[in-house]
């Protein structure tokens, strides 16, 4: 698809989403995973609603951010978000977009290395010994959520 006619939309059928010390936290209970995306990432798949192309994209996280973002910067973001099933659709990004060279770039605005982590969701047998939502917790005993996530803000289960 052209760069200038795609619109990405994020997927929304079995996802869960919660705001969490300033990430996105995405559940996916179709494949059992959980994901935190950076802000910059969350600001990129919350602006996926299929009526934002990439260049707009651009501009969205740009003014947002108050960063110099580029396309190539967007393709990169939404082929980390795609690989994780959390668009709808595939794309490919342009191949006359040189995205390997922004990889560095990319890490300080939070859409490279890093803007998004996946975890493992717990099996029923599993869920059934953990802590549900609200359970007071703390890092080191997140383990112990049925999500495998605490709310630092809060120091409670999600």
């Amino acid at each position: 698809m052209a760069s200038h006619s795609c619109k990405p939309e994020k997927r929304t059928r079995e996802l869960l989403s919660a705001e969490v010390a300033g990430e996105l936290v995405l559940l996916d209970s179709e494949r059992k995973r959980a994901f935190a995306l950076s802000p910059t990432l969350s600001l990129l798949w919350k602006h996926c609603d299929g009526a934002h192309t990439v260049p707009s994209l651009a501009g969205i996280i740009a003014r947002k951010t108050g960063q110099e973002v580029k396309e190539a910067d967007i393709w990169v973001g939404l082929k980390k978000l795609q690989k994780k099933r959390l668009l709808e659709g595939k794309f490919e990004i342009p191949e006359e977009l040189d995205v390997r060279s922004r990889r560095r770039v990319l890490k300080s605005i939070g859409l490279g290395a890093g803007a998004l982590v996946a975890m493992l969701l717990p099996t029923p047998a599993q869920a059934t010994t953990c802590f549900p939502a609200g359970h007071p917790c703390t890092a080191a005993t997140s383990h112990t959520c049925c999500t495998l996530l605490c709310n630092p803000v809060t120091n409670q289960c999600l």
